[in-house]
């Protein structure tokens, strides 16, 4: 799981990797305890987002606007833009189930961000 966090006062950001097939979620939620209002999370998962992803992490997923962060499976892509404490932001997200049958996988993410005119 990629994640970025961008603070939209002061424009920094930070970023980590997490593998959560091969380690639990203890680091990731550390990372993302560290989100304050004002700052926006990005996160991008191509394998897998849920091997290890405990309901505490999900909450927290959740908590930043997440639809999907209860509900994703074993080798789910998912991509979400979420917010902490910011007024009348709408988090955006696509998810794509992993087809067991075929293991047919697609990195097609359609209508995640709007047209530019």
């Amino acid at each position: 799981m990629n994640v970025v966090v961008i603070n939209l006062e002061t424009k920094n950001h930070r970023y980590a990797t997490f593998d959560l097939y091969a380690k639990d979620s203890t680091e990731l939620k550390e990372f993302l305890d560290k989100m304050v209002n004002g700052e926006l999370i990005i996160i991008a998962s191509y394998d897998d987002a849920a091997f290890r992803l405990d309901s505490e992490a999900r909450t927290t997923l959740s908590s930043f606007g997440s639809t999907v962060a209860s509900c994703i499976a074993f080798r789910d892509a998912w991509v979400f833009l979420g917010a902490k404490g910011v007024p009348g932001f709408t988090a955006k997200e696509n998810h794509l189930k992993n087809d067991k049958v075929t293991v047919k996988r697609s990195t097609k993410v359609k209508n995640f961000f709007p047209e530019r005119e």
